[in-house]
């Protein structure tokens, strides 16, 4: 140990490292809170072991408002989460993200919705492709109804339903974004034909049924 605390750049200071840290700090700030200051991430060394002394270093993550920088591993679920879907982003970023199929389960687990939105509002204009299954309204009504499928499985065989978003006014998507996209997630309403519909306040009404 004092070796390595008499290590010359400290660990978190080499050049190398650094970069990394700035890169994880930018990405990860983009979808959740860190902390302003300068240590909100660093590498130090930890989990040491005699075997791995001079093997372990690990990636250690203040969030906003805190006044400790933690292993990144003790974090909540949802920024663990947030900083793979970080760092998947940056892999994409240098493959080139136009010309990558994003596809991801469920972005929503154990973040708020604002960071939901942001996730969502990310991968739309930043991946050539989305491919996304969630159970939330905040990341669903980031979407255009017309590529969004509801999914139901009957006697162990999958299926999809579309959302008739063309016989809803427009006005009635704009305004009504979250309750239909909370539509579509909806169980145990009754299937009514697109015909039957006879304006967006009762589209709104039946939107469950898919």
């Amino acid at each position: 140990m004092k070796q390595l605390r008499a290590l010359d750049p400290a660990i978190g200071d080499i050049p190398q490292l650094e970069v990394i840290q700035t890169q994880i700090k930018d990405r990860m700030a983009r979808f959740v809170g860190l902390s302003a200051d300068k240590d909100a991430t660093g590498f130090y060394a930890s989990d040491l072991t005699r075997e791995n002394l001079r093997e372990v270093v690990q990636l250690f993550l203040k969030s906003q408002g805190s006044n400790h920088a933690v292993p990144f591993n003790r974090l909540g679920t949802g920024a663990v989460n947030a900083l793979v879907f970080a760092l998947l982003t940056h892999i994409a970023d240098l493959r080139g993200n136009r010309t990558i199929i994003f596809a991801m389960e469920e972005p929503e687990i154990a973040l708020p919705p604002h960071a939901q939105r942001r996730i969502a509002k990310y991968l739309l204009k930043n991946m050539g492709q989305a491919i996304i299954t969630s159970h939330s309204p905040y990341v669903i009504e980031e979407f255009d109804l017309n590529g969004v499928k509801a999914v139901s499985r009957t006697a162990g065989a999958l299926s999809s339903d579309g959302i008739p978003a063309g016989v809803v006014k427009h006005s009635a998507l704009r305004s009504n974004r979250k309750q239909l996209a909370e539509a579509v997630l909806a169980r145990g309403l009754e299937r009514v034909a697109p015909d039957q519909i006879q304006d967006s306040h009762d589209a709104c009404l039946v939107i469950p049924c898919f």
